[in-house]
């Protein structure tokens, strides 16, 4: 415990609180501080009620929850004004009355303060490193799991591509569909010819002429019966092809 008369608030140490179980409430004005630990600047959002002993003097205090390293309470000017505490500063000791009773605090020794900063020190740091692992050990799951999902999409991914391998689409009724076309092809060899010419064919002539007269009907007549049947026959079959 520290009194500190250039405090204007009252603090407790985050470490406490958190090991004590103790209820915290959101604090009415945050602020933010910096001199109390070695993390920088913080901001403080929340409160306690604490009721600590010392000795035969037991008392409640509201504090703000602070990550400090110095101590785990430090009673400020609120609680001097609120005690109507005295301080010797000849001999560092501070004096009040409480139910009726005249309290007397004294500080400790240089060694008992130092041995107990190394203490909360130790406190701390093992703390920190705990955290530390336990964020480690997070971060190594969810990279497993990553992994074990990623291999399992590659496994499925193998699977269908090898099923795709393995079961080639309608070979045989490809086949037969071929043949029966070939089969086709050939009673309309003189329509469709092996070989294809190159490029387009010669430049000819005109050999027949129709001019066009407004006005007039045509003269041209139907095609003939032969004609006329052949030319339905190759339409039908070529309907089925």
């Amino acid at each position: 415990m520290i009194v500190d008369s250039g405090s204007c608030v009252n603090v407790a140490s985050t470490l406490m609180v958190v090991k004590l179980g103790m209820r915290t409430m959101k604090h009415p004005r945050p602020y933010k501080l910096q001199w109390l630990n070695e993390c920088g600047e913080i901001k403080v959002n929340k409160q306690v009620m604490l009721a600590f002993s010392i000795g035969r003097y037991k008392d409640e205090v509201l504090c703000d929850v602070v990550p400090m390293h110095a101590g785990h309470i430090l009673l400020g000017r609120p609680w001097q004004y609120d005690r109507k505490v005295v301080h010797d500063g000849f001999r560092n000791r501070y004096s009040f009355d409480h139910d009726g009773r005249r309290v007397t605090l004294a500080a400790l020794s240089p060694a008992q303060a130092f041995e107990d900063q190394l203490r909360i020190k130790q406190t701390m740091n093992e703390q920190q490193q705990r955290e530390a692992e336990l964020r480690v050990q997070k971060e190594k799951e969810r990279k497993e799991r990553e992994e074990k999902v990623r291999g399992k999409n590659e496994e499925e991914k193998e699977k269908r591509e090898n099923s795709k391998r393995a079961k080639p689409k309608g070979k045989g009724l490809g086949q037969k569909e071929s043949c029966e076309k070939s089969g086709e092809n050939k009673e309309f060899e003189d329509v469709f010819p092996e070989e294809i010419p190159n490029g387009l064919p010669p430049i000819r002539g005109i050999e027949h002429q129709i001019d066009f007269v407004l006005e007039s009907e045509s003269e041209i007549g139907q095609p003939i019966g032969p004609i006329r049947k052949r030319l339905r026959n190759f339409k039908d079959k070529w309907r089925s092809f």
